[in-house]
């Protein structure tokens, strides 16, 4: 029983999926216009509505703008939300009914507009005086707080809210007090808050609480690290620590909450700075008058006053005459992978330096020089021109003459690529997706002037302009008596 069930559910879908293909409809009258993929009707005696057809009534609205789900619109009708009411007085809808011009709409509801207002972001109706904080109402004048109404005039009870309407505390700012600080991750903008017992100082950090006389909070309120530290002479915030500012250096990276406490060397000058590595949190000290900080935290003397010395490894070199490429010290005006080159001269192609071509015109094709007045580059394969051809052309790695051929759908350079480096191939790929045509049709080339491409499927007719497709068919548009049905969901005149 349950696979005769399955088997008529089945039959049943196949059923409604064909019956909402498009269909071409023979022996159509000339005032006759497609209803759905297997109906027309009489546009002047008939009304088709979201696929069903009827006959008008003597006082149905005509035309398909006064469509009520699948019914004409009665004069003194109007349609809420696909239901046919009675309107002679011509009321505004609201979700499925009339409302009154004392109504407001709030949400598909209605509501009296002289002793209730809407709330519009959560849609719910409160009374005239009231205001809206969150799902409820509070009274006029309170302060939102985490959809809570909060009196700021209380002397009993909290009267302010640390945060804001959707996920704040109430607190009482009499005996309290709010900290809070903004965090920029990388998941964005967030904040942190709490609220502390009221006394002397300021907050500290995400994990708040009021300072006492002689402390201080490290490095500063806005930090979730932050810690409080007493003071005392030649001290000072670094991170969340204290250090001499006599005998060290406090080193904060950009951007970062990275901070090192360094001994300063002193033979090494009163103006040293630090040197951060971009790669690691790696810092040392150095003179910047007489030395240079090197991208990986290491500190090389310097050559000139120009700033003409770069860094290479750690060791300093003449910008003008070598190239770090790599952490490899080279000779050459830029990079090509670990090697110099010169760019009047030479070519880089993936890592590989070549000598240009003496045409001037040098090319790269998959890691190799080629001259590209003589050969062209088709993916990762060289090809010498054919200029006698008519319409040479690349299809992948393919080259092919295109004046009566089309390449149709080949792989992605990448995965041709990628193919050819995992196998041995006598063919290029490319050449399996040339196509006897001028167009494409799926994966398969057809002449426009003679065929025509409907759904992927190719017809032979006669030459002309007057064929159309009607979904996987086709049908000569010339044809009076003939027309393209579409199902009601379809937009485009030919169902393409």
């Amino acid at each position: 029983m349950t696979s005769i069930k399955c088997l008529i559910i089945t039959l049943f879908a196949l059923f409604c999926l064909c019956s909402a293909l498009p269909r071409v409809v023979n022996n159509v009258q000339p005032n006759q216009e497609c209803c759905s993929s297997t109906t027309v009707f009489d546009a002047n005696t008939q009304y088709c509505c979201n696929g069903v057809r009827g006959t008008y009534a003597a006082d149905d609205l005509r035309g398909a703008e006064n469509c009520c789900g699948s019914r004409p619109t009665k004069t003194g009708q109007t349609c809420c939300n696909n239901v046919l009411i009675s309107n002679p007085n011509n009321l505004a809808c609201c979700g499925s009914s009339l409302i009154q011009a004392t109504q407001g709409c709030c949400n598909g509801r209605s509501f009296a507009t002289a002793t209730q207002k809407c709330c519009a972001d959560s849609g719910v109706i409160i009374a005239i005086d009231a205001e809206c904080c969150g799902t409820s109402s509070m009274t006029a004048g309170f302060v939102c707080c985490n959809g809570r109404g909060v009196d700021p005039n209380s002397i009993t009870g909290s009267n302010g809210c640390c945060g804001d309407q959707f996920d704040g505390t109430a607190f009482d700012s009499r005996t309290e007090k709010c900290c809070q600080i903004t965090i920029t991750g990388i998941d964005g903008v967030s904040q942190q808050r709490g609220v502390v017992a009221r006394g002397t100082g300021e907050c500290c950090g995400s994990n708040p609480r009021t300072l006492a006389a002689g402390e201080v909070c490290c490095p500063n309120a806005q930090d979730p690290r932050a810690s409080i530290l007493t003071i005392t002479a030649n001290r000072d915030c670094c991170g969340n620590q204290f250090y001499n500012t006599i005998t060290q250096k406090c080193c904060s990276k950009d951007d970062s909450n990275v901070y090192r406490i360094l001994t300063l060397n002193l033979n090494g000058g009163l103006d040293q700075e630090c040197c951060f590595s971009i790669y690691d949190d790696r810092v040392s000290l150095y003179d910047p008058s007489v030395q240079l900080c090197c991208e990986n935290g290491l500190v090389s003397g310097r050559n000139d006053d120009l700033g003409l010395t770069g860094c290479c490894n750690g060791a300093s070199y003449d910008q003008r005459t070598h190239q770090c490429c790599g952490n490899n010290l080279v000779c050459g005006q830029g990079c090509c992978g670990t090697s110099g080159y010169y760019f009047d001269t030479e070519i880089c192609c993936d890592g590989n330096v070549y000598r240009q071509y003496p045409s001037g015109e040098t090319g790269c094709c998959s890691g190799v020089a080629y001259d590209m007045t003589t050969h062209t580059c088709c993916v990762d394969t060289i090809y010498k021109r054919q200029d006698s051809w008519a319409k040479a052309q690349c299809c992948g790695d393919y080259y092919f003459n295109a004046e009566k051929h089309v390449c149709c759908n080949p792989p992605t350079d990448a995965e041709i690529i990628e193919t050819n480096l995992s196998q041995d191939l006598s063919e290029p790929i490319g050449k399996d997706f040339v196509k006897c045509g001028d167009n494409c049709c799926a994966n398969n080339g057809y002449f426009n002037e003679y065929q025509t491409c409907c759904d992927s499927t190719i017809y032979d007719h006669n030459p002309g302009n007057g064929y159309r497709c009607c979904g996987s068919s086709i049908y000569d548009s010339d044809l009076t008596t003939v027309k393209c049905c579409c199902d009601v969901t379809d937009v485009d005149e030919d169902c393409l």
